[in-house]
């Protein structure tokens, strides 16, 4: 990261995720082990075994999107240093390299 031109000029630095969505679609044997107790299908027991096809399986993936969010865990990178402002508005270290 470029050093800043004088003490005023301060940058943030966030972490940003891209994410790619991409679709497919499987087909899971309905079965004894996906019925409820009533013998009615469990929609939760097939969703997982919908995922868990999708993830064995060499199914054909379609793109769909692309998106882009701020990640909710930020971390810093090692080599960077945190500064924070105080009570007084002064700018002072947080950590040291």
């Amino acid at each position: 990261m470029d050093e800043p031109d004088d003490k005023n000029n301060v940058s943030v630095q966030i972490t940003v995720q891209r994410t790619n969505a991409e679709y497919g679609f499987v087909s899971v044997q309905i079965s004894e082990d996906l019925l409820d107790n009533n013998g009615q299908l469990d929609t939760d027991k097939l969703l997982s075994a919908s995922v868990k096809a999708a993830a064995n399986s060499n199914m054909q993936w379609h793109d769909e999107k692309i998106s882009y969010a701020v990640n909710p865990i930020q971390k810093v990178r090692e080599d960077e240093v945190i500064l924070s402002v105080d009570s007084n508005g002064q700018v002072v270290l947080v950590n040291e390299q």
